[in-house]
């Protein structure tokens, strides 16, 4: 199967954009979503990892593998009919990323999309916080302009799908793991 990297579908410094969606998760706790973040990478065997990666979007996720070292998240998606993109992630503070934090939301998890030299090209952030029906959550892009014009409407259906998955199967999940 061919594989786009996304670093090679930029082209050097560009000026930045952000692509913000919100979501309402219902019959989800934010603890379910911040348990699932570890159980997501959890574990070192590369097939686990990869169907756990898979359950929050079986069609789009392809696979996740943490690179030697376990710092840094090789990650391969879709998005729609898209060939798969290969992405290196590596996990970062949210309060230490140039993503503007909202005093709305208690959770946090962000991240840093690499070039293949370790220098981020693009950031993600998810926000979310518990709301009487389940969770509300903030999901922000930073990704070069040139790049974000081109999948901005694909990048938004896709994590309205990925997030969305949440409530078929988080849940669930969650009991059966914890108990």
């Amino acid at each position: 199967m061919e594989r786009l990297r996304l670093e090679e579908l930029v082209e050097g410094e560009e000026e930045r954009g952000d692509l913000v969606v919100e979501h309402e998760l219902r019959e989800v706790e934010p603890e379910m979503i911040d348990w699932f973040w570890a159980y997501l990478s959890g574990t070192e065997e590369r097939e686990e990892m990869s169907r756990r990666y898979r359950l929050w979007h079986p069609r789009d996720h392809v696979s996740l593998e943490w690179e030697e070292g376990g710092t840094i998240q090789r990650v391969v998606e879709k998005m729609g009919d898209t060939p798969p993109v290969e992405m290196r992630m590596r996990p970062e503070n949210p309060e230490e990323t140039p993503l503007p934090r909202s005093t709305s939301y208690r959770h946090a998890v962000a991240s840093s999309i690499l070039d293949r030299n370790d220098r981020p090209i693009g950031w993600v952030m998810h926000e979310y916080e518990g709301a009487p029906w389940g969770t509300r959550m903030r999901s922000t892009f930073r990704l070069p302009s040139s790049l974000l014009r081109v999948v901005r409407d694909s990048l938004h259906r896709h994590c309205l799908e990925e997030m969305g998955e949440f409530t078929r199967f988080l849940p669930e999940l969650y009991r059966e793991e914890k108990g």
